[in-house]
């Protein structure tokens, strides 16, 4: 059996660094990952639809409670929405 010389190592090129995903952002993408319109996660949370979309998309800061009131109708801790 021939034995192979194993490959030169090269040098991989860096990956490209992803923007950082907001808190909103983060809320988006779960909510549209369970299939969730964002009339009815704002229904279950206790908020308007309106202030969903502002918090989706940063322009309402976050309480404590409605970030862990959110967390939980999407099945996730508060801190997996603010990694």
């Amino acid at each position: 059996m021939l034995k192979r010389k194993p490959l030169p190592a090269r040098a991989m090129p860096p990956l490209p660094e992803l923007p950082a995903e907001s808190t909103g952002e983060r809320i988006r993408r779960l909510r549209r990952a369970r299939r969730l319109k964002q009339s009815a996660l704002a229904v279950d949370v206790g908020l308007s639809q309106a202030e969903m979309s502002r918090i989706e998309s940063g322009n309402r800061p976050l309480t404590v409670a409605t970030l862990s009131s959110i967390a939980a109708v999407l099945g996730v801790t508060p801190g997996a929405l603010l990694a």
